[in-house]
């Protein structure tokens, strides 16, 4: 059918990163499918508009396309859909960080792919599911899912999603400070992102691998990684990842005391976050804008941000980003001479500081949990391989000893039929021997034959018959 034709092709020219033809496609899609009254392709139209919104930054658009696909495949019964449709609307809330109703939609689309049987569906909202934890903290329930969708992935070859499952673990190392594993595992996924091609995939891991070497003070290496990740994004119209890219490039910059380079980056990570309505991320973004500016002595407009900075990151409950918001604070205020306004922020700070710590506290005893288990996973793996390998081993050792049995074997019957063989040609000559004797006698037996037949007619020949004889005789008794 036309309508699905076009929604294919959508859904491939996606896949290449230009977004506004593959939208152009769906569009079209979409509106003959109305015209035509087709409703599956309708659903499976407004589904890939709304995807397409998601990556480029346009969120609020994207819950409202995706809601209508949603409503049209729950009233033609379209599980799989419906499932989708879920999902998508999950990531949708995700990327405007609301994690509640993210978490809500993707269990809800696990819920409805497990229904169905659908082992390869349910996998990415699992992962998904893994990513909420992260994002809320909750590194146990994030490591149980991302490790579950891993073991899936692997089961099935699916090697996008293995080099997914591969990100995530990596950023829980991350989160967890462990750099060495954490670029470890982001390496993997970039090995396998490039393998196939994937530019999406490709610049999520040399984003991540940047904020390791960032981390790890080799500010080189980060810049080179988010530059190359810039790129990519830029080349397929990621707006989302390009206000990612511009933000971690930004605040590379303020480290290296390039305010001026610094300034120009974060304003433009910051115009397309608030153009999407993504306010993941903003509130980092407006104190580093403010701790930039007071770097640069211009104190009113670092007040400024780090005001803004510090109203959202308490809204939203931050405590890390309050307490940076307060300490910028408190240290302008110092500087500018208002101790009454420093001193309101230093208790801002120190109570923001302590809640964390106790958090903290909290959380150390969950790391070092979640830490076991995961080597106590990874260890259960290997364990799990090594048999694989020695049970392998094990039948190629029987292959080899079955292949040598009928190597032999097959020897063994080669030499009897050799042997059969002469022998029935030696048979056969001294067959053909004694028939030849036999011929020879019989010729010789014939030859003899022949001469005591000729003796006899010559004998014959010479002898009167018996009439003559009779009368002979007959004659002589006469006298």
């Amino acid at each position: 059918m036309k309508v699905k034709a076009m929604i294919d092709l959508g859904i491939e020219v996606f896949k290449t990163g230009d977004f506004e033809t593959a939208r152009k496609h769906a569009e079209e899609a979409k509106k003959l499918a109305e015209s035509i009254g087709y409703k599956k392709g309708m659903g499976n139209a407004l589904n890939v508009i709304g995807a397409i919104y998601l990556n480029t930054g346009e969120n609020d658009k994207a819950r409202e396309v995706l809601l209508q696909s949603l409503k049209v495949r729950e009233e033609i019964g379209d599980k799989k859909g419906v499932a989708t449709s879920l999902c998508n609307i999950g990531n949708a809330y995700r990327a405007q960080g609301d994690f509640s109703q993210a978490l809500t939609y993707f269990l809800k689309a696990i819920e409805v792919r497990e229904g169905i049987g659908d082992k390869k569906g349910t996998v990415d909202y699992i992962n998904n599911v893994g990513v909420i934890y992260t994002d809320q903290g909750n590194y146990p329930k994030a490591l149980e899912y991302c490790l579950k969708s891993l073991k899936i992935r692997e089961e099935l070859g699916d090697k996008v999603g293995i080099a997914n499952s591969f990100n995530n673990i990596g950023t829980l190392c991350f989160l967890q400070h462990d750099e060495a594993k954490a670029l470890e595992k982001y390496e993997k996924a970039l090995s396998i992102y490039g393998e196939l091609n994937d530019k999406h995939g490709i610049a999520e891991s040399l984003h991540n691998i940047g904020a390791v070497y960032e981390k790890t003070f080799k500010y080189d290496k980060a810049l080179d990684h988010y530059k190359k990740a810039l790129v990519l994004r830029e080349e397929m119209g990621a707006k989302t990842g390009i206000a990612a890219s511009y933000q971690v490039i930004g605040g590379l910059y303020s480290l290296l005391k390039d305010h001026d380079r610094a300034l120009e980056y974060m304003f433009k990570a910051l115009k397309m976050r608030q153009e999407a309505g993504a306010r993941e991320g903003e509130t980092s973004l407006l104190n580093n804008i403010g701790n930039t500016y007071f770097a640069k002595k211009k104190y009113k407009l670092a007040e400024e941000y780090c005001l803004k900075s510090l109203a959202m990151a308490k809204e939203i409950e931050v405590l890390d980003d309050v307490m940076r918001a307060e300490t910028v604070l408190y240290e302008l205020y110092h500087e500018m001479n208002n101790d009454r306004l420093s001193l309101q922020h230093y208790k801002g700070y120190i109570a923001a500081r302590d809640s964390l710590t106790n958090e903290e506290n909290t959380k150390k005893s969950v790391r070092a949990e979640m830490n076991y288990e995961f080597d106590k996973k990874e260890a259960a793996a290997k364990l799990e391989q090594e048999k694989k390998e020695a049970v392998a081993e094990a039948e190629k050792k029987k292959q080899r000893i079955i292949l040598l049995a009928i190597s032999g074997f097959g020897l063994l019957v080669l030499f009897f039929a050799i042997f059969a063989y002469r022998s029935f040609l030696q048979k056969k000559k001294a067959n053909e021997e004694i028939s030849q004797q036999k011929h020879i006698i019989e010729e010789k037996q014939k030859e003899i034959l022949d001469s005591i037949h000729y003796a006899k007619r010559i004998q014959q020949s010479l002898m009167p018959n018996e009439r003559v004889l009779a009368k002979t005789i007959s004659r002589l008794r006469a006298y």
